[in-house]
């Protein structure tokens, strides 16, 4: 559902579904980071980005060269590039994203 939210340009509608979860403690996985990410992106809410960065952290999920792209791309499209460049730098292996950013 937060997919396709994200993909229809419903970036309000994707973050309410992920506070929901969030709330009733449902467990989200990689997919669901990349896509909160991509609409804390396409609305600015940097603030919103950077609180799930910071559950992210906090949860079994593996970081990966994808994850790190989009949450080095949300922070870039928000405008903070001293947290773009604390990811990039911190980054253990660099993609196209990564290097054009």
């Amino acid at each position: 559902m937060i997919s396709a939210y994200v993909n229809n340009g419903r970036a309000y509608d994707a973050l309410e579904i992920y506070n929901q979860m969030r709330v009733n403690a449902i467990p989200f996985d990689a997919s669901t980071i990349l896509n909160i990410f991509s609409s804390t992106s396409m609305i600015g809410l940097h603030d919103s980005g950077r609180s799930v960065h910071a559950e992210l952290i906090k949860k079994p999920i593996q970081s990966n060269i994808v994850i790190q792209s989009a949450l080095l791309t949300m922070h870039a499209k928000c405008g903070s590039n001293a947290d773009a460049n604390l990811v990039f730098s911190t980054m253990e292996e660099r993609d196209v994203v990564a290097l054009v950013l």
